[in-house]
């Protein structure tokens, strides 16, 4: 099990985004490489706060069939050679310079030496960001092996050689937009690129995870670690993706898809699931068991999701805190193995609404 230094940050420093926050990849190049990104996350408050941003140098998840990057892999030592975050109206890198945000540092440092694996936060930063606007979030970065994801759903861009930012997703970025705001409630959505949200608008935070924590309001704290191609398999293997996850007191579990699609076989996945629920819950964590989404399944796919989905209601039901339904919400109405929107395995904006809607207000959280 992979640990993660300094937890009782956790309990002050909470996410202030729905965006997800985690690696599924590795960037390999021959020689160290000296690269500046930037992000721009909406934040679900808005105000002066404290913030603490945590790094991991981990993969958490499988990418692809793992040919290219597994879960776990570790990234090689590499150097922060600064950071910058603060408020940004746009998400338009021409309207914003680095100058004008505020450094982040480590340690009291402007760099660092970040070593092989290595999990770390930076120092508490204090940042206005105005109602409406973005935290934007940029650092350079030199090495040669850096766990990150390419599957940003937010506005990024790596600036060239000629000091223009164009969009571009190949940097690590952070794990958690910790906030020090008053969160009285906390709740994270482990999953794959369905919980992610791929499929849905970039920058448009319409995918179901999102839909569900506006309808919770803003008095919870949302952090998705959803990863495009994650399994129950990486989730089980006990790395820094499922340590995250037992930071928070309420974790959504959507997992299993892609364990079908890369071949594992029903009993495999169920018994990922489990460890992952008895894990949670061993540690505190009250755990949201979903059934699997429908994935437009054909042949024996669709006898492995049927498996699965009929041990989680009859099985893992009882031994997760509660459990959600998803394959039916996310099925179409009269075809249950194809997805509701048949042209799209990924629920779309419009599916995505429909899941969350259907969720709060099975909880009780529909006002509608």
């Amino acid at each position: 099990m992979e640990t993660i230094p300094y937890r009782e940050y956790f309990g002050k420093y909470r996410s202030n985004t729905m965006a997800s926050t985690s690696n599924n990849s590795t960037l390999f190049y021959d020689e160290e490489k000296t690269i500046t990104g930037r992000l721009y996350y909406k934040v679900v408050k808005s105000g002066k706060y404290n913030y603490r941003f945590l790094f991991s140098n981990i993969a958490d998840s499988t990418f692809g069939t793992g040919e290219y990057s597994r879960a776990n892999r570790k990234g090689d030592a590499y150097e922060i050679l600064c950071a910058f975050a603060g408020d940004s109206a746009t998400a338009e890198c021409a309207s914003l310079s680095a100058d004008t945000l505020l450094k982040v540092t480590f340690d009291g440092q402007t760099g660092r030496q970040v070593g092989e694996g290595e999990v770390f936060w930076s120092d508490a930063a204090e940042l206005d960001i105005k109602e409406g606007h973005y935290l934007v979030f940029e650092w350079t970065v030199r090495g040669k092996c850096l766990p990150y994801t390419p599957d940003k759903l937010i506005p990024a861009f790596v600036k060239d050689e000629d000091g223009v930012y164009r969009a571009g997703c190949d940097f690590p970025q952070p794990q958690l937009i910790g906030c020090d705001a008053d969160f009285e409630k906390n709740i994270l959505f482990l999953g794959d690129s369905i919980t992610m949200g791929c499929g849905t608008a970039v920058d448009g935070y319409r995918f179901w995870a999102a839909h569900i924590a506006r309808g919770l309001g803003d008095t919870f704290s949302m952090w998705n670690i959803g990863l495009g191609y994650g399994r129950a398999q990486d989730a089980a293997s006990d790395g820094i993706w499922l340590e995250k996850a037992r930071q928070y007191d309420t974790a959504v579990v959507c997992l299993g898809v892609n364990d079908i699609l890369q071949g594992r076989n029903a009993e495999q996945i169920k018994n990922d699931l489990t460890y992952v629920v008895d894990a949670l819950e061993n540690a505190g964590v009250s755990v949201c068991i979903f059934t699997l989404p429908a994935f437009n399944w054909n042949g024996e796919h669709c006898d492995t999701w049927d498996d699965v989905n009929r041990y989680i209601r009859e099985v893992l039901a009882g031994r997760a805190h509660t459990w959600f339904d998803m394959a039916a919400v996310s099925g179409h109405p009269e075809k249950p193995y194809v997805s509701r929107d048949p042209q799209n395995g990924h629920p779309t904006d419009e599916v995505c609404a429909y899941i969350g809607q259907e969720f709060l207000r099975e909880f009780g959280y529909d006002k509608s």
